[in-house]
């Protein structure tokens, strides 16, 4: 038994796949054909971009979302796998540091600076989101301040750095 709209085949091109997401409806200007998008898909790490295909422009009244397909091309791709994109739906300046350079104590997260001198002080941090390797800092740090990422269980406060 048929009924109308339901798929009868599927046919898979090997290399095209199309990740379908679901955007808010906030966010109708942030997204046009043609333009290439951030995405992740688990399981293969050598796709880092996607092209917009098609912007469905019916919203779901219950989700309150629209349907966006984007063009996925590369190597181990498969039918059914799972894929997140990135909308980027805004710039912000701010300050972020490798992982690597923040130190937490108990209840402390901080970060060693060397001055002009390259004298190390001890600089309280606030730490916001992680983008990969780099943590934002919210507080703490201005632009331009010079920060320890090596040899931390070395440094102390008041030691000359090189």
């Amino acid at each position: 038994t048929v009924f109308p709209g339901m798929p009868l085949l599927t046919v898979d091109e090997e290399g095209h796949y199309r990740l379908e997401v679901n955007v808010p409806e906030t966010l109708p200007g942030k997204v046009n054909t043609g333009r290439k998008l951030p995405i992740s898909i688990d399981g293969v790490e050598a796709i880092t971009s996607g092209r917009i295909v098609d912007v469905v422009p019916k919203v779901d009244p219950v989700s309150r979302t629209y349907l966006v397909k984007i063009e996925v091309v590369g190597p181990g791709l498969r039918s059914g796998m799972f894929g997140r994109a990135m909308l980027p739906i805004g710039e912000k300046n701010g300050i972020t540091v490798p992982g690597s350079a923040i130190m937490e104590r108990g209840q402390l997260t901080f970060v060693w600076v060397a001055d002009a001198n390259n004298i190390t002080r001890m600089r309280l941090v606030k730490a916001g989101q992680k983008y990969g390797d780099r943590v934002e800092i919210l507080a703490g740090l201005t632009d331009g301040d010079r920060f320890v990422v090596g040899g931390m269980d070395k440094v102390t406060e008041g030691v000359r750095v090189e």
